[in-house]
C-alpha cells in the first residue's frame, strides 16, 4: 500500500525509467525492501542450507575455465560468499560485488578476513546507481527467490 508505506517493491517496478529519477527523492520502498536483506540472520539461514551453498560451489567450480582471468560481476552479492567461490574456484581475475543493503559492510569484512580483498571490490550501492571502472565479462547472482521472481531483482540482472 503506498499511502501507507508497506510492502516490497522496488521503485523501479512502480515506474518507468522517464519517472524514476522525479521519485528517487521518496524511494521509502527500496529502502525497507533493501533494509530486510541487512540481517546477518537472514543470511545466516540461506548460507546454512548446505545443499544450496555445496550447489552453487559445485557450479561456479564446473564453469572456471570460463571464469578463470574474467571481470565478474556479483549482483546482490550479500555476504560475498558467491563473488569468494569465483575468486577461488573459479580463478576470477576480478570480482566487483554489488550490495544494496547494508550486508554490504559486512560482506567486506568477510572478504577481507578470507584474503581477498584484492581480487573482490565490494560496491555499496544498487547496481542502476553505480558506475564500475571497467566492463565485466560475466555476471553472477543469486536472484531467483519463490517462483523465480520473489526477490524482484529480474530487471536489474538483464538491464
Amino acid at each position: 500500500t503506498v499511502g501507507e508505506q508497506t510492502g516490497y517493491v522496488p521503485t523501479n517496478y512502480l515506474c518507468g525509467r522517464d519517472e524514476l529519477e522525479t521519485i528517487r527523492a521518496n524511494s521509502w520502498q527500496d529502502d525497507e525492501y533493501f533494509g530486510s536483506y541487512a540481517p546477518l540472520d537472514l543470511h545466516r539461514e540461506m548460507l546454512g542450507d548446505a545443499p544450496r551453498t555445496r550447489a552453487y560451489q559445485s557450479a561456479v567450480q564446473a564453469c572456471s575455465s570460463f571464469i578463470e582471468g574474467k571481470t565478474v560481476l556479483d549482483v546482490g552479492c550479500g555476504t560475498g560468499i558467491l563473488s569468494m567461490f569465483c575468486a577461488r574456484d573459479g580463478r576470477a581475475g576480478h570480482v566487483y560485488a554489488v550490495e544494496a543493503s547494508k550486508i554490504g559492510k559486512q560482506a567486506e569484512e568477510i572478504i577481507r578476513r578470507n584474503g581477498l580483498a584484492g581480487q573482490i571490490t565490494v560496491v555499496q550501492g544498487k547496481l542502476e546507481d553505480i558506475c564500475l571502472p571497467e566492463k565485466v565479462d560475466l555476471i553472477i547472482s543469486e536472484w531467483m527467490g519463490t517462483l523465480l521472481l520473489f526477490e524482484l531483482m529480474l530487471e536489474s540482472v538483464l538491464l
